[in-house]
């Protein structure tokens, strides 16, 4: 559930991003830098969740498909950093050159990490409750 709000922001803060760029208008600069903050925020609480999820599955570290999932997530709130940062002195300054590209690349790499993670979950049924619990039952009966 806490993927859903840096999803949103990060990839709201794109659009916001155009229509500064398109418009000149003021507000739609300061509506990328609050954007931008929210889904930097609540993207450390979900990547920081979603690390634990990763290091206690041994299943989705032994799928590429984990891994990629994992480094997408991680660099996409990684040049958020950067992307907050360009921002902070000047809101209108930040968006056009460098702003406008960091939002457009970490849209990209959510659309990636949220492919990849429907296919952690629906594919190979990572962190789906009760499966793991499941399966282990049935190795130790099995032993």
């Amino acid at each position: 559930m806490l993927v859903d709000f840096p999803i949103a922001f990060l990839t709201a803060a794109l659009l916001t991003d155009l229509l500064y760029w398109r418009t000149g208008a003021a507000q739609w600069a300061d509506f990328s830098f609050w954007l931008i903050l929210g889904g930097w925020l609540s993207g450390l609480l979900a990547v920081a969740t979603g690390l634990i999820d990763f290091l206690s599955s041994e299943r989705a570290r032994n799928l590429s498909t984990g891994w990629l999932h994992f480094l997408a997530t991680d660099l996409a709130i990684f040049i958020s950093t950067f992307n907050l940062i360009e921002r902070l002195p000047d809101h209108q300054g930040g968006v056009l050159f460098a702003g406008l590209v960091y939002s457009a690349v970490v849209a990209g790499l959510l659309i990636i990490a949220s492919s990849l993670g429907g296919q952690l979950v629906f594919r190979h049924m990572i962190g789906v409750y009760g499966l793991e619990e499941e399966q282990a039952a049935e190795k130790e009966a099995d032993e």
